[in-house]
């Protein structure tokens, strides 16, 4: 099986409040994730989303409704599932789409650390402010 680059950016606080589970490009309302898609399928690559409660998820991944935010506490347990999960995806680099916001710094601790240990390229790219 092929290793394949990825385009990432985490969850967001705003969410569907749906019960039953709900595909993850509907389930998260943030309007970050709607860019990081569309870059990705412009660019033909696969995009994930950095869960703080599931790790990385995909955009058709099924999720329930959660309130969860990652607290400094979840850090190595989310760190471990991401590595783990970086393995079984196969991922040979990663494009991480961030907004410059401190609560956004544990995702980017998570996903750095998880990435580099596994000698993952990963490169950070800051999305453009909105107006």
């Amino acid at each position: 099986m092929k290793r394949m680059p990825i385009i990432c950016t985490i969850c967001s606080k705003d969410k569907s409040l749906r019960k039953e589970p709900i595909p993850a490009k509907e389930r998260y309302l943030g309007t970050h994730i709607a860019k990081v898609a569309m870059m990705a399928m412009c660019k033909r690559k696969q995009y994930c989303i950095l869960s703080g409660l599931y790790g990385m998820v995909g955009g058709n991944t099924l999720i329930p409704y959660y309130d969860h935010l990652l607290t400094d506490a979840d850090v190595p347990d989310l760190t471990l599932k991401v590595k783990n999960q970086l393995i079984s995806l196969r991922v040979s680099e990663i494009d991480f789409y961030i907004e410059d916001k401190p609560s956004w710094s544990l995702y980017r601790q998570v996903l750095r650390t998880a990435a580099t240990s596994l000698h993952i390229r990963f490169q950070e790219h800051t999305l453009p402010k909105p107006p």
